[in-house]
This record gives structure tokens, C-alpha cells and sequence, in this order.
């Protein structure tokens, strides 16, 4: 009897083992562990230079064009003191901004064409 009760325990704990080895929530957490290490992979942080490169090259000019009018409106404000200064400052701002805007168009159309 003694040899029929140890082997029925040594099957139930093979059985146990061969079980605990075939544990689909075992699998199933592996897999989620994967898939989360993937995701953790493919998500980048989205930067600030990105941001901008992603705009359409007229937007961009358009921005450049100002900030090149404003620096050029600072630049005459410094140096040049008669009274319309503000005003060529003014103008300098709308034009820069104006040519800014119809490169960034040419290019923009330039990108179209090459898609096609």
C-alpha cells in the first residue's frame, strides 16, 4: 500500500510541477510584460524642435520673418535715432514676415511636387 500512496504522490506532484509550468496566467503576464517593454519603446518624447519641424515651412517663415523684423526694428532702434525709426522698425517686421511667408510657400510646393 505504502508504494501505491508514494507513487500516487509522486504523480500528483508531477502533475502539481507540469501544471504550474503550463499556468496561463503565467504566459499571459509574460506576454503583457513584453508588450509594455515594446510600447515603453515606441513612445518618444515629443521635443520642441520636432514640434517646429512639423509645422509647414510657410508657418515657419512666417515666425522667422518676424523675429528677423524685430531684431532688425532693435537693431535701427540702437543705432539710429530720428522718429520714425518705429515705423521702419514696423515695416521691416511686415515685410520680413511677408517674404518669410512666400519662401516657406515655394518650399512647401517644391515638397508637394516631390510626392507626386
Amino acid at each position: 500500500m505504502s508504494a501505491q500512496n508514494d507513487e500516487r504522490e509522486r504523480l500528483k506532484r508531477l502533475r502539481e510541477r507540469q501544471l504550474q509550468a503550463r499556468n496561463p496566467k503565467k504566459a499571459d503576464q509574460k506576454v503583457m510584460r513584453q508588450v509594455a517593454r515594446r510600447r515603453g519603446r515606441r513612445q518618444k518624447k515629443v521635443t520642441v524642435g520636432e514640434m517646429v519641424r512639423d509645422l509647414p515651412h510657410k508657418w515657419r517663415g512666417l515666425f522667422f520673418g518676424c523675429i528677423l523684423g524685430a531684431i532688425l526694428w532693435l537693431l535701427l532702434s540702437l543705432l539710429v535715432e530720428l522718429a520714425w525709426v518705429d515705423l521702419l522698425g514696423l515695416a521691416a517686421i511686415l515685410v520680413l514676415a511677408l517674404v518669410g511667408y512666400a519662401m516657406g510657400q515655394a518650399f512647401d510646393a517644391r515638397d508637394e511636387l516631390r510626392r507626386l
